[in-house]
């Protein structure tokens, strides 16, 4: 659906498949198997069922082998209320679960969570569970006595995953109907916000690609998702691509084909899931009643929205500004400054000659001042004249040089032979009677 030399980037040396590598094995028997009897030598009774599934049995039959129960948290259990149903004496409870909370808050149990108790010589000797898709804890008595706390990284796959699809109502929730998490659909958008009107420069037929990392557990559990590796807008024919690449000063960013930075020295959009709601230029305002002229533009949001900074600078004004309510003015350069009006509050500490940093919070949407509805109005000033915000062209950002450009071009050719190996996915269009899924609309 694109057309591309695809030099897809990302973080070099990276595979399409892969198991991240388990934890050192400690001397005593392994985590993974004190977890689960069916990790184990000690394996249960094949009449009783699916150990990982049992509630409230003794598994093990081996006198040889450490006896282990295993029960399942029930509604309004802890754990210091399962060691009590099994007998286990207080003091005994409250050294094992004081060793573990250092690794795991017990208010993540979960109704139905197994939960493996541990007993030798008919003593109580630990517990261990699952702590997440990522990690198992346990607690185990050492040689002197003492509960020793540990934790496990479980083996995860990781994968790239392709998704595309055609822009239907919003880009947004034709992501979600192509399968594509929130979170990365969130920076797609984000990293685009650059370069693209969201308003206007998205038209029937548009479309876009994502690619992106997903690590699995071996029962094909998704533990989390990284960051996006690759985006494409194709608007109007013509098709836009950023990667993702790790320079060698450790920093990450998103670059065109040439190696140039999309962050730009300001945001077009300093708020995220906000719609435009009034122009720059001539206009009749919906409270004087007369026509004058608008010198920034609208972005209707929630009250409370986080507007951030639109670049790097310096705080040259923080209060009440006539009818911009409580209103904050930025110095970027010697050339460009922005403001931010009707605000509801500032962000905390900030005041005249703060230096901000761009995508900073600098304060929430609000309506004060002349206003109707809550709504952020942002001027882009160039030597102190108001121009147009979404026209106007913006100095570009870093440009890959040197070692970091050749090791940048490397990685694109690397990943590019990854990503033609996967299958094509199914496109997808948003339907317009798809509900709203997230926090980004645009």
């Amino acid at each position: 659906m694109r057309q591309r030399n695809l030099r897809f980037t990302a973080i070099f040396g990276l595979c399409a498949f892969f198991v991240l590598p388990a934890a050192a094995a400690p001397e005593r028997p392994g985590l993974l198997d004190f977890l689960f009897p069916s990790l184990s030598g000690s394996q249960p009774d094949p009449s009783a069922g699916d150990a990982r599934a049992a509630a409230n049995r003794w598994v093990g039959e081996d006198p040889a082998k450490p006896m282990q129960k295993i029960e399942q948290i029930r509604p309004g259990d802890t754990l210091a209320t399962v060691l009590d149903r099994n007998g286990v004496p207080a003091p005994e409870a409250a050294q094992a679960l004081q060793s573990l909370v250092q690794l795991y808050n017990p208010r993540s149990l979960q109704v139905g969570q197994p939960v493996v108790l541990l007993y030798r010589d008919n003593e109580f000797a630990g517990l261990s569970l699952r702590a997440s898709i990522e990690r198992d804890v346990a607690t185990r008595r050492d040689k002197t006595g003492a509960f020793q706390a540990e934790a496990a990284d479980r083996p995860l796959t990781r994968n790239i995953v392709r998704a595309e699809g055609m822009i239907g109502t919003s880009l947004f929730r034709s992501g979600m109907a192509a399968g594509v998490p929130p979170d990365i659909m969130q920076q797609l958008i984000k990293i685009f916000s650059y370069d693209v009107d969201f308003q206007r420069d998205i038209q029937p037929g548009d479309s876009f690609e994502a690619a992106y990392e997903e690590l699995r557990d071996d029962e094909g559990n998704l533990a989390r998702t990284e960051p996006l590796l690759y985006g494409a807008l194709t608007l109007s024919g013509r098709t836009l691509s950023l990667y993702r690449f790790d320079t060698t000063d450790g920093s990450s960013d998103y670059y065109t084909h040439e190696g140039a930075s999309v962050r730009k020295a300001l945001l077009r959009t300093p708020i995220d899931g906000a719609r435009l709601t009034s122009r720059f230029g001539m206009r009749n305002h919906p409270i004087l009643g007369y026509t004058r002229m608008h010198r920034g533009v609208d972005f209707g949001a929630a009250s409370g929205t986080p507007i951030e900074a639109a670049g790097d600078g310096t705080v040259e004004f923080v209060g009440i500004n006539t009818g911009y309510g409580k209103y904050i003015r930025l110095k970027h350069t010697d050339i460009y400054e922005t403001a931010y009006g009707h605000m509801s509050r500032f962000a905390a500490g900030l005041h005249v000659g703060s230096h901000v940093k761009q995508g900073e919070v600098i304060g929430y949407v609000g309506m004060t001042g002349l206003a109707t509805g809550p709504h952020l109005h942002y001027e882009v000033l160039v030597q102190k004249k108001q121009v147009n915000p979404i026209s106007v062209k913006f100095p570009t950002g870093h440009q890959l040089a040197g070692t970091d450009l050749k090791r940048f071009a490397a990685a694109e050719t690397a990943l590019d032979s990854q990503l033609a190996a996967l299958p094509a996915p199914a496109p997808a269009v948003a339907s317009a009677g798809l509900p709203h899924l997230g926090t980004v609309e645009n």
